[in-house]
Formats: C-alpha cells, structure tokens, sequence
C-alpha cells in the first residue's frame, strides 16, 4: 500500500511528509516507560495501528461479507453497504 504521488503532486503535498500506510493490526510500536508510569500500565506493551471508529463499527458488524448493511445514527447519518461483485 502505498500514497499515491498523482494526488499528492496535485495537492502540492511531499510524500516523505506522509506518514507509512500499515495495516490496522500492524504493530507499531510499544508503550515507553515514561507513558506506561504515567497511565498504570507496564512497559513495551505492543500498540498497534488500529482504525478509526466508523472502520471498526464496519468491521465489527461483519460488513466484510456481501449484502450486509450498516446504518450509523449520530449528530450526522451515514450508512455503508457492501455489494457482491461479480468479476
């Protein structure tokens, strides 16, 4: 996966500003001491990358699978539906 230069070139945006593209379950990372002492936690507990709300909410519901649907209700609505295709 990568950033694709087309867009950025025509948004006048540097590639090496962007930040790596990496899987959801990607780990990146792990917690430093001085986060861990300040949250209770213990050091070099893996984070990984993870996903925005809505991402998780369509994963969560299995919206992976053809004809399922998902319907968000909030300050503003949105849905999501995932098609069978044929190809």
């Amino acid at each position: 996966m990568e950033w694709s230069r087309e867009i950025a070139d025509a948004l006048n945006i540097p590639l090496d500003k962007l930040p790596k593209i990496v899987k959801p379950q990607e780990i990146i990372g792990e917690l430093t001491s001085d986060i861990a002492k300040r949250c209770g936690l213990a050091k070099g507990i893996p984070i990984a990358a993870g996903a925005s709300d809505y991402i998780a909410s369509c994963l969560g519901v299995g919206l992976t699978r053809p004809a399922t649907y998902l319907e968000i209700m909030q300050s503003y609505y949105d849905y999501s539906l995932r098609e069978k295709r044929n190809s």
